[in-house]
C-alpha cells in the first residue's frame, strides 16, 4: 500500500489486509472483511512516528467516508503480524477495520461505551 511521512522521517508501511485470507477477527469489530497495518521498524520515536502516520491515514479514510477505529488490544495480534510479514526488529503497534459504519450503535459498542 505504501507509507506515509511524519515529522520524524521514519517510515510506516502499510498493508490493506484481507480477514478471510489471514483468519483475522476482532471481537468487537463486525461486518467488515477488510483491515489496515501497519509496521515500523523499533528505533527512537518509532511509536509517535506511526501514531502520526496511522492518524493521518484514519482521517483521510474517515474524509472518504470510511469508519475506521484503533485496535491493539482486542485484536489477535499473532495473526496480524503474521499478515502483516513482521519482522523481529519492527513493531506493529495496531490495525483497523476498514467499512462503512452502522447509523446505530449495537448492543455490544453501546455497552462497551458505558463500561469505558
Amino acid at each position: 500500500m505504501g507509507t506515509i511521512e511524519n515529522p520524524f522521517g521514519i517510515p510506516v508501511e502499510f498493508k490493506f489486509l484481507h480477514a478471510k485470507e489471514h483468519g483475522l477477527i476482532c471481537p468487537v469489530v463486525s461486518g467488515t472483511e477488510l483491515y489496515v497495518g501497519g509496521k515500523i521498524r523499533r528505533m527512537p520515536n518509532a511509536s509517535v512516528a506511526f501514531g502520526y502516520s496511522f492518524e493521518m491515514l484514519v482521517l483521510y479514510a474517515q474524509s472518504l467516508g470510511i469508519g475506521t477505529v484503533w485496535l491493539g488490544g482486542t485484536m489477535n495480534r499473532a495473526a496480524y503480524e503474521q499478515a502483516m510479514k513482521l519482522d523481529a526488529d519492527e513493531i506493529m503497534p495496531c490495525a483497523s477495520p476498514l467499512g462503512y459504519p452502522t447509523k446505530k450503535m449495537s448492543l455490544r459498542e453501546g455497552t462497551m461505551r458505558k463500561a469505558i
